[in-house]
């Protein structure tokens, strides 16, 4: 029954959908759902709350991933031996560990130690790049019950994936035949060290808000408390999964009470330009985001619900992919820029070659537009076989992470 807006009956579905008098053939261009303004308030506030459930979820597996796998790192490093065995290692630490900052940091504690050169350093740092990108691909995951939100989602995630592996494919040649990431990031970090001797500190969004949460939950938490630490990671592993299927379930449902019968006037007015191969504004959103939370996977993880529920272009998201990946290089700089001594500069350079990588990557797509388009198409290519071989397509990229990588290199070192 058509509720008419001003009516009594209407008050009494307040907070709730309003519907227009008889809506039998609206128009087109007509909304058939009104929500009222609290609402709207509370359906925002609510989705507000599932991405912030959502980052404590990546980060309370991340921790996990951490706790069980983190004192094996820096062993599995010695193996890297020349530079394509160190891109496979740099892929599947990441995706152990869940962090590609984690991976870095210790890479650069093996540069300084004397265990691994810079140059291959090098490689592992752009290796950690394409391996953090398997969160994205995971919280897509969760879209399985509605196949067209899950070929959205899929999509939005791999222009993640297809980023960095195309930046990899174009870089990677390059620096093992000219250097230009270890030679460049050297003398930069040479001038930077020497011209400042001042601490730089960063207001940690995720230190303040999330980590808080995730030590009470977590391994220092409850569960390390009624359990053993291996227990407790593997929970807290556990934990972190269900939060982030949970959080996209309801992140969805809210998103289609807001949009209704309007998302199609969203799409419209979220292209700019025909010509355009991602906008400038999502670009930096996701810096600034990512500048926040100081996690690329939480900014990029946080944009999936929108973009599975047809409310963000594709377009948009690669803008926002492009900022992820820089913000998430600065704050590294910022980071290592308040180390002292020999160990800051060598952090600083492992930085630096992390922000070339992207920054190069990020140059191309704005520069070359045939790139982004390409993205576009195998993000698209791809989303479609995982939509329709959901449970294959998942299996051949785990293996991707972890068979492939791990076999070649037990066949290089035997």
């Amino acid at each position: 029954m058509a509720i008419s807006v001003g009516s009594d009956l209407a008050k009494l579905h307040f907070p709730g959908t309003i519907h227009y008098v008889n809506p039998r053939h609206p128009m087109p261009d007509e909304d058939t759902i009104l929500i009222s303004e609290f609402g709207r308030a509370v359906r925002w506030g609510g989705i507000a709350l599932c991405i912030y459930i959502l980052i404590v979820g990546i980060n309370l597996i991340t921790t996990g991933v951490h706790s069980l796998g983190h004192p094996l790192v820096s062993s599995f490093i010695s193996y890297a031996t020349n530079p394509i065995l160190a891109v496979l290692l740099g892929i599947f630490l990441t995706f152990a560990v869940q962090s590609s900052t984690a991976v870095t940091t210790i890479t650069v504690a093996t540069v300084g130690a004397g265990i691994v050169p810079i140059e291959i350093a090098t490689m592992v740092i752009m290796g950690a790049n394409v391996g953090t990108c398997f969160t994205a691909l995971l919280v897509a995951a969760g879209f399985y019950r509605n196949t067209c939100n899950l070929h959205r989602a899929l999509a939005a995630a791999m222009t993640h994936w297809w980023f960095n592996v195309l930046s990899l494919l174009i870089l990677f040649p390059l620096e093992v035949t000219f250097r230009p990431l270890t030679r460049m990031s050297s003398w930069l970090a040479t001038r930077l060290t020497g011209e400042s001797n001042s601490r730089v500190t960063l207001t940690d969004f995720t230190e303040q808000f999330v980590h808080p949460v995730v030590r009470m939950i977590g391994v220092d938490g409850w569960l390390g408390h009624v359990s053993s630490a291996y227990t407790a990671a593997a929970l807290t592993i556990v934990l972190g999964a269900i939060a982030i299927i949970a959080t996209i379930r309801w992140i969805s449902t809210l998103m289609t009470d807001i949009t209704a019968a309007s998302s199609h006037l969203v799409l419209e007015h979220s292209v700019e330009r025909r010509d355009a191969v991602m906008s400038g504004k999502s670009l930096l959103a996701g810096l600034g985001l990512t500048m926040m939370s100081q996690s690329s996977s939480a900014t990029i993880c946080s944009t999936l619900p929108f973009a599975g529920t047809g409310n963000l272009s594709l377009r948009k998201v690669l803008g926002i992919v492009l900022g992820a990946n820089l913000g998430t290089t600065l704050t590294a700089v910022l980071t290592a820029l308040a180390v002292p001594g020999d160990y800051g500069t060598l952090a600083l350079q492992a930085a630096l070659i992390h922000v070339l990588f992207n920054l190069g990557g990020v140059l191309v797509v704005l520069s070359v537009r045939p790139v982004g388009r390409l993205i576009f198409w195998l993000s698209e290519q791809a989303a479609g076989i995982g939509t329709r071989w959901p449970l294959t397509a998942f299996a051949v990229m785990t293996a991707s992470y972890t068979i492939i990588p791990l076999g070649i290199i037990a066949l290089a070192t035997w």
